[in-house]
């Protein structure tokens, strides 16, 4: 492991994340022998969440008016908060999300 000084800043190259919690132990020095030391916790998700639209059926012809749209979304860590449907903010709780979006017709 390297440790590079930048002002009062360091970086540390080469560390190797497991997916998941990832805890170091971080110990500083000074150079009169003084010592103190902080856990530093850090996660590593590089899988992207599941998405399902179970409503509306891909490629239905709808009048305009509004429709439900409803589906699912989740993530190895079950901490989605929200998805977006067309830009519009919409909450997930325990998984299931809906959002009644509202259509209009666009004149040719």
């Amino acid at each position: 492991m390297t440790v590079v000084p930048v002002g009062s800043n360091f970086y540390i190259n080469n560390i190797l994340l497991s997916e998941g919690e990832n805890v170091f132990n971080v110990v500083c020095q000074d150079k009169a022998g003084n010592s103190s030391q902080a856990g530093l916790t850090m996660v590593r998700d590089s899988q992207p969440p599941q998405l399902t639209v179970q409503q509306p059926l891909n490629g239905a012809v709808l009048p305009h008016g509004s429709v439900l749209v409803k589906g699912t979304a989740s993530d190895n860590d079950n901490n989605l908060k929200d998805v977006r449907v067309n830009g519009n903010l919409c909450p997930v709780d325990n998984t299931e999300f809906n959002l009644v979006l509202n259509l209009f017709e666009v004149p040719m």
